[in-house]
């Protein structure tokens, strides 16, 4: 009889080290996806079967509808994602914070931070236990990916946690609160620079840390640059930098970098026929209508193709710059941001650092005359690592 995993993603960077792990397992193992916002329409156009919070609306109290209803009510909807998952996801999410914290606070802190509030744990449980897998495997996002590690640990269920990037603690990634926090029995890491990292900064040692790499990366590893012609692109990935960021309270960004930082590109892209690639965050809308010189990227245009065509890599702290690293390209970062609190691909000496869009020209053609060879991160193929990893733990 087949073991049962249980794996958990939103979208964006983490269905993205989800997927090929799901694809390399699916005939040993009995898996249910557990798909998270926008995760589901990135499955569903991949053909990977995948629940949501819906699929087990039975478990809920009728409650959570109605909740969900009220929140969605103000909320302009993502039509990517249908909307009774929509529904299911914030009703649940509320319904949870209230149960924990009370009605008034739960409205305060939803008000503060917005969906950083959730932390669906009660709504896991339900879940897990209807499910019983074996494991639970997830990556290091905060709300539900979180929450789903400590809901499998009071469920008894072993844990895995795979961490998207180089970072291990700071901001919306990391696990080094994972491992203290002892949520992981295994947690993956990309690289032994990584893992050496989190060996020295951890207080817990229950947690059995492994340098598989992560899996978005495995095509990258088998991806040649093709550039066809000498024309320089620049591949941006773009997102909105605020002005406050709920986990540093102390730190005050420029929400106005952003838009200076597109004006300039559209200018350097008309003076010098550089070919400018925006990719938007997946989650975010951001209108480019008064950009002439900039191509938008489609949402499902190949990251891996355009990293393939491009010269260098601009972002603020997306995994798109490490990608890139990884293929032999420049990186030229923006810095100074409400992101840039603990970690910066600048500070870990991975790119040339813009703190003002005067600087673009500068740090990209510092970047493009710079001779740049790829970055290895890991042995082997990171699906192939971790999946060892599973079979090893599991005895299968």
């Amino acid at each position: 009889m087949k073991k049962k995993l249980l794996m958990v993603c939103y979208g964006g960077g983490h269905v993205t080290i989800i997927e090929p792990l799901y694809q390399q397992l699916k005939d040993k193992y009995e898996i249910t996806v557990l798909a998270l916002t926008l995760a589901a329409p990135y499955l569903a156009a991949r053909g990977v079967p995948y629940v949501t919070f819906r699929s087990f609306k039975e478990l809920f109290d009728p409650e959570v509808v109605t909740t969900g209803e009220g929140l969605l009510a103000n909320l302009e909807h993502n039509g990517e994602v249908q909307y009774e998952d929509s529904l299911y996801y914030m009703g649940c999410s509320y319904y949870d914070l209230v149960e924990s914290v009370g009605l008034e606070e739960a409205k305060s802190l939803y008000e503060s931070k917005g969906r950083a509030a959730f932390y669906p744990e009660p709504t896991l449980i339900k879940i897990i236990q209807s499910l019983s897998p074996d494991m639970l495997i997830t990556t290091n996002a905060i709300r539900a990916e979180r929450a789903s590690l400590s809901a499998a640990k009071k469920c008894g269920v072993p844990t895995l946690c795979i961490n998207d990037g180089l970072w291990i603690e700071g901001g919306l990634s990391g696990v080094l609160d994972i491992a203290n926090d002892e949520l992981a029995d295994i947690i993956c890491v990309l690289s032994s620079e990584v893992k050496s990292n989190l060996e020295a900064s951890r207080k817990s040692r229950s947690a059995r840390i492994v340098a598989t790499g992560t899996p978005v990366f495995d095509s990258i590893k088998l991806t040649e640059r093709r550039k066809k012609t000498n024309q320089l692109t620049l591949l941006f990935a773009d997102c909105h930098l605020p002005k406050h960021f709920h986990l540093y309270p102390d730190i005050v960004g420029d929400p106005e970098f952003a838009f200076r930082v597109r004006e300039k590109l559209n200018v350097l892209a008309q003076e010098h026929d550089w070919k400018v690639i925006v990719r938007p965050h997946p989650n975010q809308v951001i209108d480019y209508s008064d950009y002439s010189n900039l191509h938008v990227s489609g949402k499902n245009d190949s990251l891996h193709e355009q990293l393939a065509q491009s010269d260098i890599v601009l972002t603020n702290m997306s995994t798109v710059g490490l990608e890139g690293k990884a293929m032999g390209l420049g990186l030229v970062t923006l810095e100074g941001t409400v992101f840039n609190r603990y970690n910066s691909f600048y500070k870990a000496g991975l790119s040339t650092p813009v703190f003002h869009e005067s600087e673009l020209y500068n740090a990209i053609i510092e970047e493009l005359e710079r001779a740049t060879h790829g970055i290895s991160l890991y042995e082997g193929l990171a699906t192939e690592n971790i999946s060892r990893e599973i079979s090893r733990y599991l005895g299968s």
